[in-house]
């Protein structure tokens, strides 16, 4: 975002569908509408793609969705949901190993490069270029 002078907007939920969808609402209310929404979890991201449905947003057409986990019910929702997929086995042990790092007072074993997530274009990204 920060290479094409975008400022992103951030709002907290508690990880439901309903509040997928109170984010969805309150996006929608800003001056500027974003493009792409990319939601914290499943339960979040399908609550605000219904709300977008509901309200009449086309999805991919008007705003993207994106989800960080992969379920199945990402991955069978309608359209399909985006994900940025990480390896959760990968990233617990690699915040396991940073961990028992500060406990012993290893500052420099702490430091680590986090695996950049790749994104699983489906039915909710819209095409860029």
């Amino acid at each position: 975002m920060a290479d094409h002078a975008l400022a992103p907007s951030y709002l907290e939920g508690d990880y439901g569908t309903a509040s997928g969808e109170r984010c969805v609402r309150a996006l929608l209310a800003l001056e500027e509408v974003p493009t792409v929404i990319v939601f914290d979890n499943d339960a979040m991201a399908i609550g605000g793609a219904d709300a977008l449905h509901r309200l009449g947003v086309d999805v991919p057409g008007d705003i993207s969705v994106v989800s960080w986990d992969d379920s199945l019910s990402c991955q069978t929702y309608d359209p399909p949901l985006a994900v940025l997929g990480h390896r959760a086995p990968q990233l617990g042990t690699e915040l396991g190993t940073a961990a028992i790092a500060l406990l012993a007072g290893d500052s420099e074993a702490m430091r680590r490069v986090a695996e950049i997530p790749r994104i699983v274009p489906r039915g909710s990204l819209a095409a860029t270029g």
